[in-house]
């Protein structure tokens, strides 16, 4: 018998949040009770204040929110110039100090730009230090994230938010940068999972919900349906984003 897949959330979000579904929930405590009954075991989560408040205020409370839970924290972060967040090395002590393994960037929404002469310092440390960073696609473009990937040809990116009509764009920085990864969670494209693996491997691929604004059911069907192997159904259920979060252990 086929060992049982365990689901490890890339995306999921705690914390009150400005535009709220009836059906949605805010608490950590709803979360967990969502994980329980759709079967995801642990999650790497941001706080809706840090995307949509204030970075520093939704990062500390998250922390003590998640603390003794299957829940791992995920900083929203921005550039270090303004005094919002420390100064890049400063901000990785914080991290190892606070058992955070993964930062999330919105630049639209927090209005700054993903080019060197703003961030570069940020994704320097990111890049040296093997940190995982998460990237909503509709906080950026393709010319942008190819612009950054030449600049950091070695940094952990995960985009999330892509959809099914993407290859076009995504394949050619596949060939071209190997620690480019996406979300499966809107990646809805007909066997593209399975396209992908075969062409690229499993390690490209991250499972996601963006619950709570999306249903995870999708997003757990998607892996378990996927006409790929066992092996590769484990990696993108769970092993691939357990090894990025890895990088503080040695």
């Amino acid at each position: 018998m086929n060992e049982q897949l365990r689901f490890f959330d890339c995306n999921a979000q705690v914390g009150r949040y400005s535009v709220k579904h009836s059906e949605a929930f805010t608490t950590v405590e709803e979360l967990l009770a969502e994980m329980e009954y759709v079967g995801i075991s642990e999650a790497l989560v941001y706080h809706a204040l840090s995307k949509e408040y204030d970075p520093s205020t939704g990062n500390q409370l998250l922390i003590k929110e998640v603390q003794g839970k299957p829940l791992h924290p995920c900083w929203v972060v921005m550039p270090h110039y303004t005094g919002e967040i420390p100064q890049p090395e400063h901000l990785l002590a914080e991290m190892k100090q606070s058992g955070v393994r993964a930062i999330r960037l919105f630049p639209v929404l927090h209005q700054f730009r993903l080019s060197d002469w703003c961030s570069g310092e940020l994704l320097d440390m990111a890049e040296a230090n093997q940190i995982p960073v998460f990237l909503d696609f509709d906080q950026t473009n393709w010319d942008e994230v190819a612009a950054l990937l030449k600049s950091h040809p070695k940094l952990n990116l995960i985009l999330l938010k892509t959809s099914y009509r993407v290859n076009r764009y995504l394949y050619p920085l596949f060939e071209k940068y190997e620690n480019l990864r996406i979300e499966c969670a809107t990646y809805q494209t007909a066997r593209g999972i399975e396209a992908i693996c075969q062409r690229f491997g499993a390690g490209r691929l991250l499972f996601g919900t963006g619950l709570p604004v999306l249903e995870a059911g999708p997003s757990i069907a998607l892996i378990t349906y996927a006409e790929i192997s066992e092996a590769e159904k484990h990696l993108i259920a769970s092993e691939n984003l357990r090894k990025l979060l890895a990088w503080a252990d040695s």
